[in-house]
């Protein structure tokens, strides 16, 4: 009935938000809230997710109220048209930003990591081909293909987390007292942001609207939680938190000393394999988004004939803003961090105006 609609259902929905997540906590979290909160970092995801159910509560509230409306139109609603557009216009710029980042971490990764003396032009015009090709087949196959990434995630991420929870030095993770209340509230802002990165897929309209939303939002954030904290925990655990702090791919190199019974080792390759799958995902759903963004604000009936205009731009400006993986960490921290946090959790702002004006 949904794939007639060429709509997705709430739990596919989930499933996309759990993986766009995952690739941003595995590559650079452990390494973030560890500078910012050092031993205690491991409970940066718990403020992370308290959050996240209050930024879920209140879209749950938005759409039981405006019901087959995008984000994009609740914001016209609530605020007014021309804020609403006003809204929505840096909404695309920061989306915009987002992609252009990601597109080219995907880039720097391969090249860092496997193919030194391959030009990141290759892999940048492959990922976009590729992205290009699932967007104009629909959001229901990029539902399905979630599914089987999820699965394939799920497992490869349990057997290596299952290796290295048992070397986790305690002392790493401790002690905790009250003077790292602050250090980890600073070190959530970045968790938050990651984990409330799926909800610019609101503003598409292709997706179930039913009472489960909460509930599987819910679960959703639960397997985020988990999946975040265990990989800090693992982190931190095994390299401490000095040098997970200074080291730009911590999850990586830890993985990299997985030794199983003296000969067994490389996991890092099957690390690899999911993160990029992950961030296929990942780099997809931003574009879908931001497509929906610039035919909300222009008020077109379709935006397939501006997919290929739009990713030639983020493959331009991809290769004009950052140039290596280190600008790409300074521009992240210089501008992102509390400008995205407020991205992220604008829909209780928007909820709360909605409210004062009885609109919600």
């Amino acid at each position: 009935m949904l794939e007639k609609k060429r709509k997705i259902s709430v739990r596919q929905l989930m499933i996309i938000s759990i993986l766009t997540i995952y690739a941003p906590s595995a590559r650079y979290l452990p390494t973030q809230v560890a500078g910012d909160a050092k031993q205690a970092g491991w409970l940066s995801p718990l403020i992370a997710f308290l959050i996240y159910m209050i930024v879920l509560y209140a879209s749950s509230r938005l759409f039981n109220k405006c019901k087959h409306k995008s984000y994009a139109e609740i914001l016209n609603i609530i605020t007014s048209k021309y804020i609403g557009k006003l809204l929505l216009g840096f909404y695309i710029v920061w989306v915009t930003y987002y992609i252009i980042w990601y597109v080219r971490f995907y880039g720097e990764t391969l090249v860092t990591m496997v193919y030194a003396n391959v030009n990141i032009n290759i892999f940048i015009i492959i990922i976009l081909i590729l992205v290009s090709i699932i967007i104009k087949s629909g959001i229901v196959v990029i539902g399905r293909m979630s599914e089987v990434i999820f699965l394939i995630v799920t497992l490869a991420t349990a057997c290596i987390l299952s290796l290295l929870i048992p070397n986790i030095k305690i002392d790493s993770l401790t002690p905790i007292s009250t003077l790292d209340t602050l250090p980890i509230l600073k070190g959530s802002l970045r968790t938050i942001i990651n984990i409330t990165l799926p909800f610019l897929y609101f503003f598409n309209q292709d997706w179930s609207r039913t009472n489960d939303f909460l509930k599987e939002g819910f679960k959703a954030g639960v397997y985020i939680l988990i999946l975040q904290t265990l990989i800090v925990i693992a982190s931190i655990g095994n390299l401490g938190h000095v040098l997970t702090a200074r080291s730009s791919l911590s999850f990586w190199i830890t993985v990299k000393q997985i030794d199983l019974l003296g000969f067994m080792s490389g996991f890092e390759s099957l690390l690899l394999s999911v993160w990029l799958l992950a961030d296929f995902i990942l780099i997809a759903i931003l574009i879908y988004s931001a497509l929906n963004m610039f035919k909300s604000f222009f008020n077109l009936k379709d935006f397939e004939p501006f997919v290929n205009i739009y990713l030639v731009i983020i493959y331009l400006l991809s290769l004009i803003i950052v140039k290596s993986i280190w600008e790409l960490s300074e521009l992240s921290d210089a501008i992102t961090l509390y400008i995205s946090f407020f991205y992220a959790t604008s829909p209780v702002l928007i909820f709360v105006v909605g409210k004062i004006r009885k609109k919600v």
